[in-house]
């Protein structure tokens, strides 16, 4: 059964009081439309029977900014100029879904649909029947009402600006999303009728259309809030932004997490974690970051696109960024290690301590005050306090190489490119620009002075 997905993403957003479009406003990280895409690709990808064969994304005037954010060239992106309308809207996509079996329609601005929910919705369909995704609520304010006759079948929805109070009374409510049979859209469409406070073409009265006609209508209901959820204030924004965030968290404390307060953890992207892991407050973890067993994150970190294995330790308000961290590391507090750096097991990076596209063997200890970027380091080297690699000449960007075993004194500049051998010693207050030698101490320093003659000026 050939399937055309119609996302509407039509609406200006008028309420967000803001210059970008209600879809692309962030929730977990991301604009809401890529959540909404998120479970397209996973339709596209299921094993199911449908062949998704067409993608039709609804637009206002700002398609432009869209696109930019959705890279799937075979979308066929479709200009609804005039908003008068969700009816409105799939009558404008419909001329290019014509050669498919039947309309799934969502919206781009329920960034929580599940595919599995929507592959229900098409089940129940059979492919001839239109088919309403319901839900029930127990306050269901804002909501066009299910209405049914003493069978119980579906026979009509009635928006909530339209419903009586015997209606609105009703808890079984409509998400707007459905299965439609585009044989019988081409019938339909044409009936539809503005008749209502807005004076738009409601897509809900295709209902009562086909059950007028005794067409039958079928739907499937979710109990899941959370995916039929949309977003149309700052308020509901910010409402489901931490809904999503506490669903995130009792999912891993589920799994064995130790979360120490569920309300001030951001995930925003993927987090995996084993056993045994502890998160302090205010973590916020971005794009796919998992942590092994017996890890403990401290207060106020930040993890973009790392891992972290077991009984690796980072100590509060540290910033690890597309890293990888082997087992038993200590890291922090205050630590920031940037993009491509490796840390081998057992590696103690301290506070104040910047890494940048560097590897760290195991059992290295750089512990206070250090800037190592471009660097391959040994094992079990120390590196003093304020120990900078000079790895930038304002144009080109130079390597340090550090052998195993070595000392490195406090407030050394290692001028890149440079050589530090195995065993080597550095002393404390040196600039080296040239290979330090092997098993030797190396240092350089300007000789102390007394002035005698000198004033402090007053």
């Amino acid at each position: 059964m050939k399937v055309a997905i119609i996302i509407l993403a039509a609406g200006n957003g008028l309420r967000m009081q803001s210059d970008t479009p209600k879809v692309l406003q962030p929730i977990a990280g991301k604009p809401i439309l890529m959540h909404v895409m998120d479970t397209v690709n996973e339709l596209l990808s299921s094993k199911s029977a449908y062949d998704f064969s067409k993608i039709c994304i609804v637009v206002n005037k700002q398609y432009d900014l869209m696109r930019q954010h959705v890279s799937n060239k075979a979308i066929q992106w479709v200009v609804q100029l005039e908003q008068k309308g969700t009816g409105d809207a799939v009558k404008q996509a419909l001329p290019f879904c014509s050669d498919c079996d039947v309309m799934l329609v969502i919206y781009g601005d329920m960034p929580f649909i599940r595919s599995e929910t929507l592959l229900k919705l098409l089940d129940h369909s059979k492919g001839q029947q239109l088919t309403i995704l319901t839900s029930q609520l127990a306050n269901p304010t804002g909501y066009g009402r299910i209405i049914r006759n003493q069978q119980h079948k579906l026979i009509d929805i009635v928006e909530e600006t339209d419903a009586t109070k015997e209606q609105k009374k009703n808890i079984e409510i409509n998400t707007g999303m459905m299965v439609i049979p585009i044989s019988k859209l081409k019938d339909w469409l044409p009936q539809m009728k503005p008749n209502n406070q807005q004076k738009e073409y409601y897509l809900t009265d295709l209902v009562h259309i086909a059950s007028s006609q005794n067409a039958c209508v079928q739907s499937h209901t979710t109990y899941h809030i959370l995916e039929i959820t949309g977003v149309n204030t700052r308020q509901q924004q910010i409402e489901l932004e931490r809904a999503y965030q506490r669903w995130q968290s009792d999912n891993l404390i589920q799994k064995g997490v130790y979360i120490i307060d569920p309300n001030r953890l951001d995930i925003r992207g993927s987090l995996s974690a084993g056993h045994d892991v502890t998160i302090d407050i205010n973590c916020i973890f971005e794009g796919t970051v998992s942590l092994g067993n017996h890890v403990s994150i401290g207060a106020g970190c930040i993890i973009r696109n790392s891992h972290l294995a077991d009984y690796t330790t980072v100590n509060p308000y540290s910033i690890i960024d597309q890293s990888n961290i082997a087992s038993h590391c200590n890291i922090g507090p205050w630590a920031r290690l940037r993009p491509h750096t490796k840390l081998a097991e057992s590696v103690c990076i301290g506070n104040f301590v910047e890494i940048k596209d560097a590897n760290i063997s195991k059992n290295t200890k750089i512990k206070h005050l250090s800037y190592i970027g471009n660097a391959d380091i040994g094992e079990q080297v120390n590196i003093g306090a304020g120990t900078i690699t000079c790895n930038y000449d304002g144009i080109n960007k130079y390597h340090t190489q550090i052998k195993n075993e070595v000392f490195i004194g406090a407030n050394t500049a290692l001028i890149a490119p440079l050589i530090i051998e195995e065993h080597a010693t550095i002393g404390a207050g040196s600039t080296i620009t040239q290979t330090a030698e092997a098993g030797y101490l190396t240092l350089s320093r300007v000789k102390q002075r007394v002035i005698k003659q000198w004033k402090r000026p007053r």
